[in-house]
């Protein structure tokens, strides 16, 4: 779901900037345009359900016995994180933010992995 909200973002965004600069306005171009922003938001919309879903999978993950409990707070983060990348003011915080939650999520399967296999 977060590589189809970041397909959508991506190209919508290309799209509508492409239109803005390159075309002179004519109905087709609003179409198109229409088209663009409605990918944006479509892809707004994906990303936002699939962080939630991938915090909450994160957060249920520690229940099971041998699995680390910093997936908790890697979990809660990445929620945290990805709301912060939207806010356009603090979204360098959010880039941040979730580029250290992913490191945090493989240090912590490597352990997990690790406890697993010696039951």
């Amino acid at each position: 779901m977060q590589v189809v909200a970041l397909t959508l973002l991506a190209v919508g965004s290309l799209l509508y900037f492409n239109l803005r600069i390159t075309a002179p306005p004519s109905p087709l171009m609003i179409i198109s345009a229409g088209g663009a922003i409605a990918m944006l938001f479509i892809g707004i919309i994906f990303g936002i359900v699939g962080s939630i879903l991938f915090g909450v999978m994160l957060l249920r993950l520690t229940k099971e016995r041998g699995v680390d409990l910093g997936f908790r707070i890697a979990g809660i983060s990445y929620v945290i994180g990805f709301v912060f990348l939207m806010i356009s003011v603090i979204g360098i915080i959010g880039a941040i933010l979730m580029i250290v939650i992913l490191i945090l999520i493989y240090i912590y399967s490597g352990s997990s992995i690790r406890s697993v296999m010696t039951r």
